[in-house]
């Protein structure tokens, strides 16, 4: 048996296996094969917070954004110190223009990751969906 995190799996499922796979599957643009292989990543370890985190970002491609948020919410509830995990939620957030608790997550994100440029930007668009709201 061997453990990622709190979950143990034999030896038949190998999850780093199933990680690169679906990240190139995603890089190479096959969204819909990378959503299937995080699922069945996740159908092994449903607790491995980076999984959720690989299937949120693939949801959030696909424009699943509901999806995305709830299966992002389970990455950082898992794993609270995931600077990536608080950026997608937080970009998640700001597509449904829910833009204060987007700036939320981003700075937690921020807070981990003080260098997170992209984490950056996706807070300055969080602030000015504010100020437009408040119009």
């Amino acid at each position: 048996m061997y453990a990622v995190g709190d979950t143990e799996w034999d030896k038949t499922a190998d999850p780093h296996a199933l990680v690169e796979a679906g990240k190139k599957l995603f890089a190479d643009g096959k969204l819909g094969e990378a959503e299937e292989t995080f699922r069945e990543l996740l159908g092994h370890f449903p607790k491995w917070p980076r999984a959720h985190q690989h299937l949120g970002r693939t949801l959030l491609a696909l424009n699943k954004v509901d999806e995305a948020v709830a299966t992002l919410r389970t990455a950082v509830e898992l794993d609270k110190s995931m600077s990536k995990a608080h950026y997608l939620l937080g970009k998640a957030l700001n597509e449904r223009g829910e833009y204060v608790e987007a700036e939320k997550e981003l700075k937690e994100s921020i807070e981990i990751k003080p260098d997170f440029v992209m984490a950056e930007e996706e807070l300055q668009r969080a602030m000015n969906g504010q100020k437009i709201d408040n119009r």
